[in-house]
């Protein structure tokens, strides 16, 4: 079952905002698991690297720097 976190702000937050939301916490708990590493979260959530500091910058994501 998805985390109750997963549906805050269901029927008061519109479909992007939720998505972003989640999107948020996934790449935060990945960040939070390898120590800030991006390259090591990228690996964690099978993802691009390039892609996903993208992202976090997009998302306004801190402790993800391109250093990491």
């Amino acid at each position: 079952a998805p985390p109750a976190a997963a549906f805050a702000g269901l029927g008061e937050k519109g479909y992007r905002a939720l998505v972003d939301d989640f999107e948020r916490a996934l790449i935060r708990a990945a960040l939070e698991r390898t120590g800030s590493n991006v390259a090591a979260a990228a690996r964690l959530l099978r993802a691009d690297r390039g892609n996903l500091y993208r992202r976090i910058q997009a998302l306004g994501i801190e402790g993800g720097g391109p250093e990491d």
